[in-house]
């Protein structure tokens, strides 16, 4: 038997990276899961984002762990679209068990070079995009008395990090949402946490706009440059965490018997945040 038998979960930025390694993690452990994705562009975002070929992709290996699964194509800015998944997932398996707040994006450049646009569509997808998601999923959970609420937040928001401002003012917000939401939930049969990983290796890291932040010695620098700079930082010596790991501190934070761990951060430095 596995650890999330009969639950369902819903992941959102499911279609890739960190959201994708979460889906798989619980539909191994006998969960079924529900993609939520924008699987499209962003015009302001500086880096290409998941098509639905991702979200596509992302069924298929959940599927080949034995889960059953759907998949929506929506916006986390979007209430409706995520109003809609949410009655979609109940129509399909009859309740939402797990909610994990994953979809994210980040922008790079000083506060002058990041847009008005970008700055929204940051704070939009990271803080309101999962503010939506939990006030959405919120009123079957309460009516069930049994939820588990996993948001991703991000290491920077621990220490003062130039070029992400708007990143780190987003991920500061969603700790503040968390914290308020366990207070609200905690005799509801309902755990609100955070998971904080510092840098992990997903598209979100890997970009030419990325690369430029932290190789700003470099005309062009390259994945190389990127990855030979970051391992110098890491106390470890490894630049990156890969997503399986942080898919570990997930599954920990929604399975049955974490019911008395709510209101907490989870952090995931991987060697990083404390030199």
């Amino acid at each position: 038997m596995g650890r999330m038998d009969g639950r369902v979960a819903i992941i959102t930025g499911g279609a890739r990276g960190q959201g994708r390694a979460h889906a798989i993690a619980l539909a191994r452990e006998g969960a079924s899961i529900v993609l939520v994705d924008i699987a499209d562009q962003v015009d302001a975002v500086q880096y290409p984002l998941a098509v639905p070929a991702d979200l596509d992709q992302a069924q298929e290996l959940v599927e080949k762990e034995g889960a059953r699964c759907l998949q929506v194509q929506a916006d986390v800015r979007n209430r409706a679209a995520i109003d809609d998944a949410v009655s979609r997932t109940v129509a399909e398996f009859g309740r939402i068990d797990v909610l994990v707040a994953n979809a994210g994006i980040v922008g790079y450049g000083t506060a002058l070079e990041q847009s008005h646009e970008l700055f929204d569509a940051i704070v939009g997808t990271c803080l309101t995009g999962a503010w939506n998601c939990c006030r959405a999923v919120l009123p079957h959970m309460i009516e069930r008395g049994y939820g588990r609420i996993a948001i991703t937040s991000s290491g920077l928001v621990g220490f003062a990090a130039p070029n992400v401002t708007p990143y780190i003012a987003a991920k500061n917000g969603v700790v503040g949402l968390m914290k308020g939401l366990a207070l609200e939930l905690i005799d509801k049969g309902i755990t609100v946490n955070i998971v904080q990983p510092y840098i992990v290796n997903t598209p979100l890291a890997h970009s030419e706009a990325a690369y430029k932040v932290f190789v700003p010695d470099k005309d062009e620098p390259t994945y190389q440059d990127f990855k030979e700079t970051l391992s110098r930082h890491s106390l470890t010596g490894v630049p990156w965490i890969e997503p399986e790991r942080i898919s570990r501190a997930v599954l920990f934070l929604v399975e049955e018997e974490a019911s008395d761990v709510t209101g907490t951060t989870v952090e995931i430095p991987g060697g990083w945040g404390h030199s």
